[in-house]
């Protein structure tokens, strides 16, 4: 019988593998892809159902099917991004060639300009300087994140709720398009949740045992963030938050966890600070927001031309990236005091900039060849797509974060809290920041999961009145 089952499995795992290679042959644009996928994705949750699959093979099976499909519905769209995502690419060559000769003290500024870059030129000083070499890093890092959602949720509801989960984070289309790129908000958004899952299964350990020695994995996924984004400070207080207030860790033992995340964030702080300094000779800023606060301050909150010159003139006779921050935050903060009670209308304004549906779809007619018959069939193809998944995961997504917040008042919060606080925190420092459409890439990771978990809220809830009736 035992002989019987593992041969029905691998023939199972076998067909699966050569329908999913004939449906993408066959496929002939981005919905097709998309349907077709499904379909084979059913396909397979069935079969790690009905043959009983080990996790670590339904795993390594989800880990190489998210990452085909990544591979092979990015590849029918060429989208280069803005020119920053251009910027950072010849950064990373630069370095990897020891021919760095861009304006140091404007990269000391903005040191993720500088450590994203210097770890593509690790690998770019190993096999290359070839662009499908960020392109790969992100869909793998992609890949290894699908797999952590699916055992997280698995913990939380079942196999098959962590299954389907997983293959809605698997083929979000703005999320693998965007993967298709030299950018550094796919690694962000997964460090981000990864600090967050290793968090939570770092906190059943506790509760299991008193274990506290896990929290160092959180700690180094939250530091992780810092080479890509400095935005990885405000789940810090999130998971600080939880630990504090909102789980049961007795006083004592937050006395050993807390100071163990904070101490993997500095000193990951410090490592990002050293590495600005070998490659620029600068040192890296006090603080990080004084530019980002004044351009935030601006009419619509983004990068503009007349601000960017006025950087150029500061930064010209500043001695330091300290002093051109700490000039721009106190011309920030008189931006803010000139506009008043009319900051939450500004804003509002500003959110609506961070559409990155409608970015997506910009970026890609501007710097792709094509006819004009041809951008039709984009808007289609494309745009489609990603409106099918954008606005039902933002507007569920949102709905959690209004449910968690009131479980919570009520004295019934868990750890999906975190991200909650993690959401309104991000968008209420992006009230005052700098926006742009690509920041808000890393969030429709973590969306997925909360438009998940208010769904099968919302179904249980009605499950449950169906059944009282």
């Amino acid at each position: 019988m035992i002989a019987k089952n593992a041969v029905l499995k691998s023939i199972s795992l076998l067909g699966f593998v050569l329908v999913l290679l004939l449906i993408f042959s066959l496929a002939g644009h981005l919905m097709s892809v998309l349907v077709l996928f499904w379909a084979a994705a059913a396909c397979f949750i069935w079969a790690s159902v009905k043959f009983s699959i080990k996790t670590v093979y339904f795993c390594a099976g989800v880990f190489l099917l998210s990452f085909l499909f990544q591979t092979v519905y990015s590849s029918q769209v060429r989208i280069l991004g803005e020119t920053d995502l251009q910027f950072y690419y010849e950064s990373a060559k630069s370095m990897a060639e020891n021919s760095f000769r861009l304006e140091s003290m404007y990269n000391a500024t903005f040191p993720g300009t500088v450590t994203y870059p210097s770890i593509l030129a690790v690998l770019f000083r190993v096999f290359g300087a070839r662009r499908i070499l960020p392109v790969l890093l992100n869909q793998a890092v992609m890949s290894a994140t699908i797999v952590l959602v699916y055992l997280f949720v698995k913990h939380r509801r079942s196999h098959l709720s962590g299954a389907v989960c997983a293959m809605l984070l698997a083929t979000h289309p703005f999320v693998i398009i965007y993967s298709n790129t030299t950018n550094a908000e796919i690694l962000f958004g997964a460090c981000i949740l990864w600090s967050f899952i290793t968090y939570y299964f770092a906190h059943v350990k506790y509760l299991n045992s008193g274990a506290k020695l896990w929290f160092i994995l959180p700690a180094v996924f939250l530091g992780l963030s810092l080479f890509f984004r400095p935005m990885g400070l405000i789940m810090l207080v999130a998971l600080l938050l939880h630990s504090l207030v909102f789980s049961k860790i007795k006083l004592l033992d937050n006395l050993i966890i807390c100071p163990i995340l904070i101490a993997g964030f500095l000193l990951f702080n410090f490592l990002c600070g050293a590495i600005v300094k070998g490659v620029t000779s600068y040192d890296s800023p006090g603080s990080a927001y004084g530019w980002n606060l004044y351009v935030g301050a601006s009419e619509k909150g983004q990068w503009n031309p007349e601000d960017a010159a006025a950087f150029g003139r500061v930064s010209a006779t500043a001695s330091s990236p300290t002093e051109v921050q700490s000039h721009f935050a106190g011309e920030g903060f008189a931006r803010y005091r000139e506009i008043g009670s009319d900051i939450f209308e500004h804003g509002r304004k500003k959110m609506l900039e961070m559409n990155s549906a409608d970015y997506m779809v910009y970026t890609t007619f501007q710097l792709t060849d094509v006819s004009e018959e041809k951008h039709e069939l984009k808007w289609v193809e494309y745009a489609l797509p990603i409106y099918l998944y954008y606005v039902p995961i933002l507007i569920l997504a949102l709905a959690f974060c209004l449910m968690s917040f009131f479980r919570s008042f009520r004295g019934k919060s868990d750890e999906l809290t975190i991200l909650s606080l993690y959401t309104v925190g991000s968008f209420a420092a992006f009230v005052f920041l700098e926006v742009a459409p690509r920041y808000a890439v890393s969030y429709h990771i973590m969306f997925t999961i909360l438009a998940f978990e208010a769904a099968l809220s919302a179904a249980g809830f009605f499950r449950n009145r169906k059944e009282l009736s």
